[in-house]
């Protein structure tokens, strides 16, 4: 992992099926991710609105200036994961 390297998770949660929704989408990336472009492909055209967070971290802790973050994981097993969940998501809601 690099400077600047960023992780995120948007696994829809509409739709009830117990199968994988055809617009769930499940990966790891290193770019920089775009939120909008994301947004526009996760949310359907029946959702009523859109709400993203943004994490944010202090600029100094204990003295020390925050450079950067390191986010690590087992590619295989965190999408296997991440799909667990949005099978689990879709059958609870």
């Amino acid at each position: 992992m690099n400077s600047g390297d960023e992780l995120a998770v948007f696994p829809p949660v509409s739709g009830g099926s117990t199968e994988v929704h055809p617009s769930d989408f499940f990966e790891l990336t290193t770019e920089v991710i775009d939120v909008g472009r994301t947004a526009r492909r996760v949310v359907r055209n029946e959702c009523g609105a859109t709400v993203s967070l943004d994490g944010y971290v202090r600029e100094i802790t204990k003295g020390r200036k925050t450079l950067y973050l390191v986010y690590e994981a087992y590619e295989p097993m965190a999408l296997k994961e991440m799909r667990r969940l949005g099978e689990e998501a879709h059958r609870r809601f």
